[in-house]
Protein backbone atom coordinates (compact mmCIF):
# COMPACT_ATOMS: atom_id res chain seq x y z
CA UNK A 1 0.00 0.00 0.00
CA UNK A 2 3.00 2.45 1.11
CA UNK A 3 0.88 4.61 3.26
CA UNK A 4 1.99 5.85 6.02
CA UNK A 5 0.20 7.04 9.51
CA UNK A 6 1.18 8.58 12.73
CA UNK A 7 1.72 6.28 15.56
CA UNK A 8 -0.80 6.60 18.19
CA UNK A 9 -4.23 5.71 19.76
CA UNK A 10 -7.30 8.06 20.05
CA UNK A 11 -8.52 8.71 23.60
CA UNK A 12 -12.55 7.88 23.34
CA UNK A 13 -13.38 10.26 26.02
CA UNK A 14 -17.00 10.60 26.37
CA UNK A 15 -20.57 9.92 24.72
CA UNK A 16 -23.30 11.76 25.02
CA UNK A 17 -26.36 9.49 24.79
CA UNK A 18 -29.31 11.23 22.52
CA UNK A 19 -32.12 9.06 22.13
CA UNK A 20 -31.57 6.31 19.41
CA UNK A 21 -28.07 7.81 18.68
CA UNK A 22 -25.14 8.34 20.48
CA UNK A 23 -22.36 11.34 20.05
CA UNK A 24 -18.76 10.10 20.57
CA UNK A 25 -15.96 12.20 21.58
CA UNK A 26 -12.43 12.01 21.25
CA UNK A 27 -8.82 13.44 20.98
CA UNK A 28 -7.01 12.35 17.48
CA UNK A 29 -4.12 11.49 16.46
CA UNK A 30 -2.11 14.36 14.74
CA UNK A 31 -1.36 13.96 11.11
CA UNK A 32 -4.06 11.25 10.73
CA UNK A 33 -7.51 12.20 8.70
CA UNK A 34 -8.78 8.99 8.49
CA UNK A 35 -10.89 7.08 11.55
CA UNK A 36 -12.24 3.51 11.95
CA UNK A 37 -15.32 3.79 14.41
CA UNK A 38 -16.57 0.39 15.65
CA UNK A 39 -18.98 -0.87 18.05
CA UNK A 40 -21.53 -3.89 19.04
CA UNK A 41 -23.34 -4.71 21.77
CA UNK A 42 -20.95 -7.42 22.39
CA UNK A 43 -17.98 -6.46 24.98
CA UNK A 44 -15.20 -6.59 22.16
CA UNK A 45 -17.20 -3.86 19.97
CA UNK A 46 -17.03 -5.14 16.68
CA UNK A 47 -20.11 -5.76 15.19
CA UNK A 48 -20.70 -2.64 13.38
CA UNK A 49 -18.40 0.24 11.91
CA UNK A 50 -17.78 3.20 9.78
CA UNK A 51 -14.76 4.60 8.10
CA UNK A 52 -14.74 8.32 8.15
CA UNK A 53 -12.42 11.75 7.84
CA UNK A 54 -12.04 13.99 10.09
CA UNK A 55 -9.85 16.22 11.18
CA UNK A 56 -6.08 15.66 12.23
CA UNK A 57 -6.54 18.52 15.33
CA UNK A 58 -8.71 19.08 18.01
CA UNK A 59 -11.76 17.03 19.67
CA UNK A 60 -12.69 14.84 17.23
CA UNK A 61 -17.14 13.70 17.35
CA UNK A 62 -18.67 11.31 15.22
CA UNK A 63 -22.63 10.57 15.82
CA UNK A 64 -23.74 6.77 15.43
CA UNK A 65 -27.52 6.34 14.52
CA UNK A 66 -30.06 4.35 14.71
CA UNK A 67 -29.21 2.48 18.00
CA UNK A 68 -32.22 0.42 19.94
CA UNK A 69 -33.40 2.33 22.64
CA UNK A 70 -32.51 0.78 25.97
CA UNK A 71 -29.81 -1.34 24.15
CA UNK A 72 -25.80 -1.84 25.91
CA UNK A 73 -23.39 -0.90 23.66
CA UNK A 74 -19.64 -0.59 23.12
CA UNK A 75 -17.77 1.72 20.92
CA UNK A 76 -14.04 1.57 20.11
CA UNK A 77 -12.13 3.83 17.58
CA UNK A 78 -8.63 3.82 16.01
CA UNK A 79 -6.99 6.20 13.59
CA UNK A 80 -4.97 5.73 10.31
CA UNK A 81 -3.71 7.07 6.72
CA UNK A 82 -4.44 5.30 3.61
CA UNK A 83 -4.66 1.46 3.85
CA UNK A 84 -2.83 1.52 7.04
CA UNK A 85 -4.27 1.66 10.44
CA UNK A 86 -3.24 2.19 14.37
CA UNK A 87 -4.21 0.93 17.30
CA UNK A 88 -8.19 0.65 18.51
CA UNK A 89 -9.10 3.08 21.82
CA UNK A 90 -10.17 1.81 25.21
CA UNK A 91 -13.64 0.43 24.57
CA UNK A 92 -16.15 2.55 26.01
CA UNK A 93 -19.96 1.23 27.20
CA UNK A 94 -23.27 3.31 26.79
CA UNK A 95 -26.53 2.73 28.02
CA UNK A 96 -28.75 3.83 24.97
CA UNK A 97 -32.05 5.77 26.90
CA UNK A 98 -35.27 5.50 26.19
CA UNK A 99 -36.71 8.71 24.50
CA UNK A 100 -33.42 10.83 25.12
CA UNK A 101 -33.82 9.50 29.06
CA UNK A 102 -30.67 8.76 30.48
CA UNK A 103 -31.57 5.16 32.00
CA UNK A 104 -30.51 4.48 35.40
CA UNK A 105 -28.07 1.96 36.15
CA UNK A 106 -28.74 -0.90 38.68
CA UNK A 107 -26.51 -0.18 41.15
CA UNK A 108 -28.10 3.23 41.70
CA UNK A 109 -31.44 2.00 41.85
CA UNK A 110 -30.51 -0.62 44.49
CA UNK A 111 -28.68 2.47 45.95
CA UNK A 112 -31.69 4.35 45.78
CA UNK A 113 -33.83 1.49 47.97
CA UNK A 114 -30.96 0.82 50.32
CA UNK A 115 -31.31 3.93 51.09
CA UNK A 116 -35.27 4.37 51.46
CA UNK A 117 -35.15 1.08 53.71
CA UNK A 118 -32.64 2.68 55.59
CA UNK A 119 -35.07 5.75 56.23
CA UNK A 120 -37.82 3.58 56.98
CA UNK A 121 -35.82 1.57 59.65
CA UNK A 122 -34.52 5.11 61.30
CA UNK A 123 -38.11 6.29 61.40
CA UNK A 124 -39.52 3.18 63.50
CA UNK A 125 -36.37 3.40 65.77
CA UNK A 126 -37.19 6.65 66.93
CA UNK A 127 -40.67 6.01 67.01
CA UNK A 128 -39.68 3.08 69.70
CA UNK A 129 -37.28 4.83 71.13
CA UNK A 130 -39.40 7.68 72.31
CA UNK A 131 -42.03 4.91 73.53
CA UNK A 132 -39.48 3.47 75.93
CA UNK A 133 -38.20 6.85 77.03
CA UNK A 134 -41.72 7.18 78.66
CA UNK A 135 -41.73 6.40 82.15
CA UNK A 136 -42.96 2.84 83.06
CA UNK A 137 -46.25 3.82 84.58
CA UNK A 138 -47.26 6.61 82.25
CA UNK A 139 -46.83 3.70 79.79
CA UNK A 140 -48.98 1.12 82.45
CA UNK A 141 -51.26 3.88 82.08
CA UNK A 142 -51.44 4.36 78.79
CA UNK A 143 -51.97 0.68 78.18
CA UNK A 144 -54.81 0.46 80.59
CA UNK A 145 -56.85 3.25 78.98
CA UNK A 146 -56.58 1.44 75.76
CA UNK A 147 -58.15 -1.71 77.28
CA UNK A 148 -60.75 0.32 79.11
CA UNK A 149 -61.55 1.44 76.09
CA UNK A 150 -61.41 -1.97 74.20
CA UNK A 151 -63.71 -3.54 77.31
CA UNK A 152 -66.32 -0.77 77.14
CA UNK A 153 -66.88 -1.33 73.47
CA UNK A 154 -67.67 -5.20 74.09
CA UNK A 155 -69.64 -4.02 77.05
CA UNK A 156 -72.02 -1.33 74.75
CA UNK A 157 -72.48 -3.91 71.95
CA UNK A 158 -73.67 -6.88 74.25
CA UNK A 159 -75.65 -4.19 76.26
CA UNK A 160 -77.37 -2.60 73.07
Amino acid sequence: CGAWYEIGTPDLFQIDRLGSQAKLYFSPVAGNDKYWVSFSESPWAEGYGAEVSLGTNGVQSFLVNYLKPGGVYYFKVRSGSGCETGEWSKIVKATIGFDGEVKMLDEEVKEVEVKEQKLKRAKKATVSEAEEKLPLRLRIREWLLDVFRKVGRVLYNVVY
